[in-house]
């Protein structure tokens, strides 16, 4: 795993550089929402300075920043402008089909909902690397989940509540009413304005989850959506597999599939590896051989994702440690603390302290 230091070391790369971009990043693109309130506020050049960026390298909405700047870019608007909502507030007003370019433009080909997540699931990564996120279909209920992958970025609510709302505001427009879900998870504690925050979802929310996760009714997968050029798919999804080879994506791996799907699962189902194989269409034998060929076990698997888990619940400082063990699948808090020293070599509240005082140096740094 990358160190907050590695992740800030490239802001911006230009798209027509060629070269492949390994550290975790965003298309320019997907910044948009973003600036025009920060620049209507007058306060745009002084946050793209605090993290090292320029108007210039968003010109080009190819062009890859920082994962971590970008995250941190979201967190410091809502500081500048007064507003703790701004993630819920720009994904009621983003239309994803003209944020993402072709990804967009094939996910409305696609013939039903489910389809159509399922492609920007798939694509993701084009966009926003070393990101997860996917539909887990249920008889009765389902999930839309998301997560960035590097458990080094944080805080990141704003992030989370922005891809959550857009991802919400897409299901209603396909739906063509105004859909709620049955509930909605957030990776991160509890925040100051927690009922602000349900109170602009119009749903209930539960805050320091495991995963960001929409919860509905299944049926709702199946809706078809309305007809378009399913002719050109085969061309744009050629552009988009070319685009595909500038970086890595998130689930290339086996190992990093079912990090996906056990992610998702830590605190609301079971881990165990015949419910995991299930879920990616594998018999169990399948996906441990699979695993063996990556040189990681099917524990390792489970390990790390409670070690991301904890780390951002534990940093976040909102979630209490007996919560996290009972979410991780631990007995009782203790356990956790063992099993976290372990993983990182400090308890959980010095690591949480030196987490904190290392955010407090950036900051100063940064500004």
């Amino acid at each position: 795993m990358k160190s907050p230091q590695q992740n800030n070391a490239a802001h911006a790369q230009p798209a027509a550089s060629g070269a492949p971009v390994q550290w975790p990043h965003v298309r320019a693109s997907v910044l948009q929402p973003l600036l025009a309130p920060l620049r209507e506020a007058g306060h745009l050049p002084r946050a793209l300075g605090r993290q090292g960026l320029r108007e210039s390298d968003l010109a080009d909405p190819y062009n890859f920043v920082s994962l971590a700047r970008y995250v941190a870019l979201y967190e410091h608007a809502s500081l500048l402008l007064k507003d703790p909502q701004l993630g819920v507030r720009l994904g009621t007003q983003t239309k994803l089909a003209e944020l993402l370019g072709p990804v967009g433009m094939m996910f409305l080909m696609a013939q039903s909902l489910q389809g159509a997540i399922e492609v920007l699931a798939r694509f993701l990564n084009i966009w926003q690397s070393h990101t997860s996120m996917g539909v887990l279909r249920g008889a009765q209920k389902s999930e839309i989940v998301y997560q960035i992958n590097e458990s080094s970025i944080w805080p990141r609510r704003q992030d989370a509540e922005f891809s959550i709302s857009a991802l919400v505001t897409f299901v209603r427009g396909v739906l063509g009413r105004p859909w709620r879900p049955d509930e909605i998870h957030l990776e991160h504690g509890a925040p100051a304005d927690a009922e602000a925050v349900q109170a602009a979802f119009g749903v209930p929310i539960r805050f320091g989850q495991s995963i960001n996760r929409i919860i509905f009714s299944t049926p709702i997968l199946d809706r078809v959506l309305p007809a378009s050029a399913q002719a050109m798919a085969p061309f744009l999804e050629r552009h988009l597999l070319d685009l595909a080879r500038t970086g890595p994506t998130a689930n290339d791996t086996v190992a990093g599939q079912a990090g996906f799907v056990v992610a998702s699962r830590l605190g609301s189902g079971s881990v165990a590896l015949g419910r995991v194989a299930r879920e990616m269409g594998l018999s169990p034998r399948t996906l441990q051989r699979r695993l063996e060929q990556e040189r990681v076990t099917f524990r390792d698997v489970v390990r790390l994702q409670r070690q991301r888990v904890a780390e951002g619940l534990i940093v976040s400082g909102r979630v209490p440690c007996g919560q996290v063990a009972e979410m991780l699948g631990y007995a009782e808090s203790t356990v956790l603390s063992r099993a976290f020293k372990s993983w990182t070599g400090a308890t959980p509240r010095d690591f949480a302290r030196a987490k904190r005082k290392a955010g407090e140096e950036k900051e100063v740094v940064l500004f």
